[in-house]
C-alpha cells in the first residue's frame, strides 16, 4: 500500500500546451514531491495534444479527465476554437482511461481529485461563489459530510484558488493556458501553498495563505 502523499505537485488545466508542461515538469523536478497530479482538460488548445499527453504519461502523472477530454472522445463541439480535431491511437487510449475522480491517500487525510466538483465536470466553484450558486452545485454536501475526506483538487475555471468551506478544503490547480501559466506545489503536512508561474527566466514562485483550518461558522 502507498504511504500516504506529503508533497504534491498541482498541474491545471493543460490544453495542450506542451511546452508549458514541459517547462513544469522540468521544475517540478527540483522540487522533489511524492506525486504529480492532474485535473484534466489535456486537449483543445493551441499546442501539441499528443506530445503533452505522451509528456504526461512518461511520467506517469496521476490525471482525471476534464469536458474538453470528455467532448473529444465522443465527437462533441469539434468547431470551437482550438478544438483538437485527430490524435494518435496512443492518445485517445489515455484518454479513454482517465475516470471522472480519483481519490488518494494523504497526511492530511484524503484527497478528492476531479475538474469541476466530484464527477460534475462542468460544476465551476470559485473564490466568489456564494448563495444560491454555491447551493446548485449538487455534488458538493456530500463531498463536504463525508469525513474521511479532507480536501478537493480541481480546476474548469482556470483561477488558482484555496478556499475553506464546512468540512472540505477546496483547492483549484489553475491553468497552464493563457497569459498566467501557474501550477501549484503543496506541502500538506506543513499546510503550505506555493504558486509557480511559468516563463523561462522569468518564472517565479508566490507563497499562496492557507485557509484557518477551522470551519466557519
Amino acid at each position: 500500500m502507498p504511504a500516504p502523499l506529503r508533497r504534491i505537485a498541482c498541474l491545471g488545466d493543460l490544453h495542450a500546451e506542451d511546452r508549458r508542461l514541459e517547462e513544469a515538469l522540468a521544475r517540478i523536478d527540483r522540487l522533489g514531491v511524492d506525486a504529480i497530479l492532474c485535473v484534466g482538460d489535456l486537449v483543445d488548445g493551441s499546442g501539441d495534444a499528443d506530445r503533452a499527453i505522451a509528456l504526461l504519461a512518461a511520467r506517469g502523472v496521476t490525471c482525471v479527465r476534464g469536458n474538453h477530454d470528455r467532448w473529444l472522445l465522443a465527437g462533441l463541439l469539434r468547431d470551437l476554437r482550438g478544438a483538437t480535431q485527430a490524435i494518435l491511437p496512443a492518445t485517445r487510449a489515455f484518454l479513454a482511461g482517465l475516470p471522472a475522480t480519483r481519490r488518494l491517500a494523504t497526511v492530511a487525510g484524503d484527497l478528492l481529485l476531479c475538474h469541476g466538483v466530484g464527477d460534475d465536470d462542468m460544476a465551476e466553484l470559485r473564490a466568489d461563489t456564494e448563495g444560491y450558486a454555491l447551493a446548485c452545485l449538487d455534488r458538493l454536501p456530500a463531498l463536504q459530510a463525508d469525513p474521511t475526506l479532507a480536501m478537493m483538487i480541481g480546476g474548469h475555471t482556470h483561477a488558482p484558488m484555496l478556499r475553506r468551506l464546512p468540512g472540505l478544503l477546496v483547492i483549484n490547480a489553475g491553468t497552464l493556458q493563457g497569459d498566467g501559466p501557474i501550477f501549484l506545489e503543496l506541502d500538506l503536512g506543513a499546510r503550505r501553498a506555493r504558486a509557480h508561474a511559468l516563463g523561462g527566466a522569468r518564472a517565479v514562485a508566490r507563497e499562496l495563505p492557507w485557509p484557518n483550518g477551522q470551519d466557519p461558522s
